[in-house]
């Protein structure tokens, strides 16, 4: 949930970090690396061991695939500890005239960066099927850039920030 993290009258800094959830996916994450870790370890003994039994390829196909999908657990598991536990912010600083994101990329931090002049408006988007409230910075150029997620049991705290960042940009 976004939350501001700095507040004056010439700048407003917001933060979404979710330090639980990545806590879980980093307990998963593990998991999933001593599961991939153990049949490594068990393919080299069993292929060690009983090297002329096996049928060859169809087993190896096999185990190969069970091994790309632990890593691909991994990777995923790593992917979104990293989102969860670095989270995104968004800074609107009048000083400066700038309206910055920080996202993750791919265990990297982007930065986004545009004109706090070119913002049109806020904008919230309601998805009855997942239930959940997005949040957007309509660009004059058109562009919608997402800077937050909410769940409908939220919906009194979304407002809240959206009232106040409407706000702030109406009152330059």
């Amino acid at each position: 949930m976004l939350q501001f993290v700095e507040q004056t009258p010439r700048r407003v800094v917001l933060r979404d970090q979710r330090p639980t959830a990545g806590l879980v996916a980093l307990v998963f994450t593990f998991l999933s690396l001593s599961a991939v870790f153990l049949l490594v370890v068990q393919l080299f003994v069993m292929f060690s061991e009983r090297i002329g039994q096996f049928d060859g390829v169809l087993w190896l196909l096999g185990m190969v695939m069970f091994t790309a999908l632990g890593v691909g657990f991994v990777a995923l598991g790593a992917m979104a500890s990293a989102h969860f536990l670095i989270g995104s912010a968004c800074m609107l600083d009048k000083d400066s005239g700038r309206f910055i994101i920080q996202r993750v990329d791919f265990f990297r931090r982007k930065f986004e960066l545009h004109s706090i002049y070119g913002i049109r408006r806020i904008d919230v988007d309601e998805n009855r099927e997942v239930h959940a409230f997005g949040v957007f910075v309509v660009l004059k150029s058109g562009q919608r850039i997402p800077i937050a997620s909410y769940h409908q049991q939220d919906e009194d705290a979304m407002r809240a920030t959206v009232a106040h960042l409407r706000d702030f940009l109406r009152d330059w």
